[in-house]
């Protein structure tokens, strides 16, 4: 157990020294998260902003997480609606929370368009009172989670800088590359619009 909170720790350090980029460019350097002979579906965008690949069998389909009140989800939140748009912070990621007000508008946007937005709380086990001060301060109103069992690992292993954006559908099939990076509303418009395309 003493292995494991060390093994959090330092992950976390990791992500809040490696994280935080806000450089398009540094989105070249995210290593795949699945292999291609995953991948089932490819689409083009044709705007230049690249392909989007819809992946199979990913294990965000066991996503689970708790609100910081303690209240519990499991992967039926992702079925809520078409798309899911998860996007990793931490209360060390000064681009996170600066980001995090035109998420909300985001949101409010794209719900009648199928997507949703949930916040996943990188350092939230530890950071729970500074996270719920960002989210206050921020106006936050999407669903923000802790990461929680086995998907707190995975989380760690697709999100190793933040912010980090990821594409969901409602069997928990992570579709395209993660984002690293901040993107304005306009370019996580088109993406998700793109995603729900692939779907």
């Amino acid at each position: 157990m003493r292995k494991t909170v060390i093994y959090i720790i330092v992950i976390g350090t990791i992500i809040a020294m490696v994280g935080c980029s806000k450089s398009p460019e540094t989105v070249e350097s995210v290593a795949p998260v699945i292999e291609k002979s995953q991948v089932a579906t490819t689409t083009s965008s044709g705007d230049g902003s690249g392909s989007l690949l819809l992946k199979q069998d990913y294990k965000l389909a066991i996503f689970a997480g708790e609100t910081l009140e303690g209240i519990s989800y499991g992967p039926e939140v992702l079925k809520e609606q078409t798309l899911t748009m998860m996007n990793v912070w931490t209360t060390t990621c000064p681009y996170c929370i600066e980001e995090m007000p035109m998420l909300e508008e985001l949101s409010s946007e794209l719900i009648s368009e199928g997507v949703q937005i949930i916040g996943v709380i990188g350092d939230g086990k530890y950071s729970a009172s500074a996270a719920q001060k960002i989210i206050d301060s921020t106006g936050v109103t999407y669903l923000n989670l802790v990461p929680t069992g086995t998907s707190e690992k995975i989380i760690f292993e697709i999100a190793y800088a933040v912010p980090t954006t990821l594409f969901v559908d409602q069997n928990g099939r992570v579709i395209g590359e993660p984002i690293l990076g901040v993107r304005s509303k306009d370019e996580y418009t088109a993406l998700a619009r793109e995603a729900l395309k692939a779907l």
